[in-house]
């Protein structure tokens, strides 16, 4: 898939560090997903408090969705947006985002939230939670561990049939993580989102 998007130039749409670019996940279906981090205030606010403005979050801004939209038609790139719905903290909102495709080469790349799974109803750290519970509980039951992200996290649909399915995904990823470790204080060098998606100014 890399050597498609070099071959096609791209990725080199995406700004000069692309070997840094986070991409998190693929559908098998020529399309890759690419984790925002410096998302729209409004959604910020809403995965802080669980309050939401509107029914509907865009991940950027107005002015910055026209500027990378223009951006990309330069290279021959179509944008379109894509809607996907989740729960958390008892509220339903639709999350508003690009994608942006290659019409020749056929890929396209979806740019998520950094807490968003595409298809699934919940943030992913409902999902990790529930895993990581279920473990520390020495694997004692599945609903208890269902329901205990649930009450945490606002979400009532979560049971032990979701959280059985997203063990073999999810737990290798604990692992590496090291979740339950202590988070570090000093912040770690990386890509800022307007230098991935080429946004430069001046």
């Amino acid at each position: 898939m890399n050597i498609l998007l070099f071959e096609c130039g791209f990725w080199n749409t995406f700004g000069k560090n692309s070997n840094k670019i986070p991409l998190a996940l693929t559908d098998g279906d020529s399309c890759l997903y690419l984790l925002i981090k410096d998302i729209h205030k409004d959604l910020n606010d809403f995965i802080l408090s669980g309050i939401a403005q509107a029914y509907e979050l865009h991940v950027f801004s107005e002015a910055q969705e026209k500027e990378m939209i223009g951006h990309w038609a330069r290279f021959g790139l179509k944008a379109t947006y894509r809607s996907q719905k989740i729960t958390y903290m008892n509220t339903d909102i639709a999350i508003i985002y690009l994608h942006v495709r290659d019409p020749v080469a056929g890929v396209g790349i979806s740019l998520i939230l950094w807490f968003m799974l595409p298809g699934r109803p919940y943030p992913v750290f409902v999902y990790i939670y529930a895993i990581w519970h279920y473990h520390v509980t020495e694997k004692k039951s599945l609903s208890e561990s269902a329901c205990a992200a649930g009450r945490v996290f606002g979400v009532n649909g979560l049971n032990k049939s979701t959280v059985s399915r997203n063990i073999k995904a999810f737990e290798g990823f604990i692992e590496v993580s090291s979740i339950g470790r202590p988070l570090a204080a000093e912040c770690q060098d990386a890509t800022s989102d307007e230098e991935i998606l080429g946004i430069y100014r001046g």
